[in-house]
């Protein structure tokens, strides 16, 4: 039992980790979109 909850603990967390660094690359897409405007 404590095995089951400390794996599903795991993916949870990787997921959410992957979810995070997927929005830090879309907040960076954004900024340099954003200057590339502020540019031109």
């Amino acid at each position: 039992m404590v095995k089951d909850s400390f794996f599903s603990d795991c993916s949870t967390y990787l997921l959410m980790n992957e979810f995070a660094e997927y929005l830090v690359g879309q907040t960076n897409v954004l900024n340099m979109f954003f200057k590339t405007l502020y540019i031109s």
